[in-house]
């Protein structure tokens, strides 16, 4: 399969065809953004609930901690008593990126974005799915406790908002 995009960063230069190995390499590359996501977070996770009690924070009386926190609710611990709810949404996430991503462009960036995203969320899901919680452990004191997935969900849709453009857009970049 073949698809024309047009090369130069938004300008008019001639048509390049783009082919069906370039599109599978981006999609390789978003899986493989969202496989380094889940490792980054499980790992942590696991370093966290096996070196810290329930509720045991390192170093203490810091202004940033690592807090071992088992969270069953939403971002923030909100509606701990909607798993379901949150399961749901991640299916849909990561349904909607590995089958509608290529939507947003086939360039490495933008594949690198959805893969953080869905690493995620994905990662997220896992905890929920194998243990009905999630382990939260980064506590800055001011804000709620939060982990690795969290970040990558935040920043992945904050780099998509601020720098996807709509395809005819000139101004794209990414």
């Amino acid at each position: 399969m073949r698809c024309t995009v047009l090369a130069g960063g938004g300008s008019l230069s001639a048509p390049v065809a783009v082919s069906g190995t370039f599109r599978l390499r981006s999609f390789a590359v978003m899986i493989l953004s969202a496989v380094v996501v889940v490792v980054a977070d499980h790992l942590t996770k696991w370093w966290v609930a096996t070196s810290l009690p329930l509720d045991g924070e390192w170093p203490m009386g810091a202004p940033f901690v690592i807090r071992h926190v088992e969270n069953r609710g939403a971002a923030f611990s909100l509606l701990p008593q909607a798993q379901w709810l949150f399961l749901a949404v991640a299916a849909v996430v990561c349904v909607y990126i590995l089958f509608a991503g290529h939507r947003f462009g086939s360039s490495l960036y933008r594949q690198t974005v959805l893969g953080v995203i869905l690493g995620g969320a994905a990662s997220n899901a896992i905890d929920r799915l194998s243990q009905e919680y999630v382990v939260d452990f980064i506590d800055m004191r001011h804000w709620p406790v939060f982990n690795i997935a969290d970040i990558a969900i935040c920043c992945g849709i904050a780099l998509a908002v601020f720098t996807f453009r709509p395809a005819g857009d000139a101004r794209n970049q990414g």
